[in-house]
């Protein structure tokens, strides 16, 4: 049986020490606390405006997981994680809070993703270097996220559909598929997480 700790997990397994927990930021870019809200139309400018950064925050369930490197997603994979919130920071970096099931146990891991020179892209340190951009979102039910991680050499490609509920509909789900392919990334590499234990009921600091 899985068990379900909340964890402040700080690289000793995982070599996670570049990771920059939300708890411990005291640089300017500190946890911003409006809510969001939701229903705004796309914006015609740049999506690094902070008026439609806020909408990405709040709660948010991993739906599918693509990759075209399918061992680094699939079970005790490094890369399996699933998420629970993003904040937006005062800054316009992101915050994120996910869990990843290490040794049956499901750990709370949080860190800060950095803007980059180029518009609406993101960058963080984990298993490698990792940039990032929102493809498509409506604020409100989903979003599509890609992300190319660099690691000793090698580049692989994940893309992310989140949902703010536990799951989606079966449209969004083969928007997903199609943007996949449209990247190179194959229907077989795709992972339906809503059949497989996310850890839903350590969210919020939960614990069974």
């Amino acid at each position: 049986m899985v068990q379900y700790v909340k964890s402040d997990l700080k690289g000793e397994n995982l070599n996670l020490s570049s990771w920059k927990p939300l708890k411990n930021l005291t640089r300017e870019g500190q946890e911003f606390k409006e809510k969001s809200v939701c229903g705004l139309p796309s914006p015609l400018f740049s999506l690094n405006h902070f008026s439609y950064l806020l909408q990405y925050s709040g709660e948010w369930y991993s739906i599918l997981l693509a990759s075209d490197h399918k061992d680094k997603i699939e079970e005790n994979g490094s890369l399996r994680v699933f998420v629970e919130y993003i904040h937006v920071l005062k800054n316009s970096s992101l915050g994120f809070k996910f869990h990843i099931i290490i040794n049956g146990v499901c750990a709370a891991i949080e860190f800060v993703c950095d803007k980059t020179e180029e518009d609406g892209v993101y960058s963080v340190d984990y298993d490698g270097h990792n940039t990032f951009k929102v493809l498509e979102t409506d604020y409100c039910n989903y979003i599509i996220l890609y992300l190319i991680n660099e690691n000793h050499g090698n580049t692989l490609q994940l893309m992310q559909l989140y949902g703010r509920a536990p799951d989606v509909s079966s449209e969004l789900k083969q928007k997903f598929v199609t943007v996949c392919e449209k990247y190179g990334i194959v229907k077989e590499n795709i992972l339906d997480l809503t059949t497989v234990d996310r850890c839903i009921q350590a969210r919020g600091g939960a614990q069974s």
